[in-house]
């Protein structure tokens, strides 16, 4: 453990039978730890709708503050559809810059062509970051051998430990058989984030089956934590607006003070219902959020994307007013970093 790069488990002290339970992968020396909030960071847009560096760089300094497990860029939740290859790696490239070794750094790497996952892949390793990150491309027809191909043609692009992540719009997500057959195939294979309901069965059969090699997180921006924390998921992806509050949420409920987690988790739960109706709605609510907590300075989306109506807006200003007493209520400050 004496490489600059490897990472030091942020579980150290705790009982054996915790340490057992967070997820924990170690490659050629590094260990990835992830034991609560990986946050994806939007992509910030001035007016223009040209990237703002400056605001990626506060963003990552208000994840290394809010002491969550690591950080995800550009996802979805980031507009990376709406993105030029240049501006995603200049993305990966400033907040492998701005964390300084304090907070991993997971690069998502998808694309449509497993070649070119594949180099962007290797070219984010180069930038120095601790992960990689492919979404199964459900916008293709494929079978669960299609999707091995792809993420072991990914995943072997570099030596870094892979997270799958896996939405299915029409059906269900990859389960079990997945899990063991690209784990066979890569190695590197650690992580896999599901977005489906009542997957809390599909969480303890991985768990049970992989031993905790291949750890399992929520999606869909935590709706469904204090159910999946208490089946042995290791973590969360939700937007970096709420992470801190969720992470304190998350360390509540694994202790067992279930009581305080739900009062908190009532006051977050209905923001992020209102950001489950549309991805873009997210990017909007996510944004406002941000600009509200002083973290970003514009909250400009990159078109196309929906136009809200009125009585949304006004409602969407009502759960944000709501999330933001719920903070002050848990001692967390609305503008994290004054």
């Amino acid at each position: 453990m004496s490489s600059p790069r490897t990472l030091l488990f942020r579980g150290q002290g705790l009982p054996a039978s915790l340490m057992a339970l967070a997820c924990r992968l170690c490659l050629e020396g590094r260990m990835l730890p992830i034991d609560g909030m990986v946050p994806v960071l939007i992509t910030p847009f001035g007016g223009d709708e040209a990237v703002r560096v400056e605001d990626t760089e506060r963003q990552v300094e208000v994840a290394v503050r809010s002491g969550v497990s690591a950080i995800c860029l550009p996802a979805y939740g980031g507009e990376s559809q709406k993105l030029a290859e240049a501006e995603r790696m200049g993305l990966i490239r400033t907040a492998v810059h701005s964390a300084r070794g304090r907070i991993p750094v997971i690069a998502h790497c998808s694309h449509a062509s497993v070649r070119l996952a594949g180099e962007l892949a290797r070219r984010s390793a180069d930038l120095g970051v601790e992960a990689i990150a492919v979404a199964l491309p459900r916008s293709l027809s494929l079978t669960e051998d299609d999707h091995i191909r792809y993420c072991a043609g990914a995943g072997k692009a570099t030596s870094l430990p892979l997270l799958v992540l896996d939405y299915n719009p029409g059906g269900p997500a990859v389960g079990l058989s997945f899990v063991r057959r690209l784990l066979a195939e890569c190695p590197t294979f650690g992580f896999l984030v599901i977005e489906e309901p009542l997957m809390a069965a599909k969480v303890g059969a991985i768990r049970d089956a992989t031993g905790g090699q291949v750890g399992v997180l929520e999606g869909w921006g935590g709706t469904h934590l204090m159910e999946l924390a208490a089946a042995g998921i290791c973590g969360v992806m939700p937007g970096l607006g709420t992470a801190d509050l969720m992470e304190r949420i998350w360390r509540l409920r694994r202790a067992g003070s279930v009581t305080e987690a739900y009062s908190l988790f009532t006051g977050v739960l209905p923001l992020l219902l209102f950001c489950q109706q549309n991805p873009e709605i997210r990017h909007y609510a996510e944004r406002r959020l941000l600009l509200r907590r002083g973290v970003i300075t514009s909250e400009t989306i990159r078109e196309p994307t929906v136009a809200l109506d009125r009585h949304s807006q006004a409602y969407g200003d009502e759960v944000i007013a709501l999330f933001l007493r719920t903070l002050e209520r848990a001692g967390l400050p609305r503008r994290p970093l004054e």
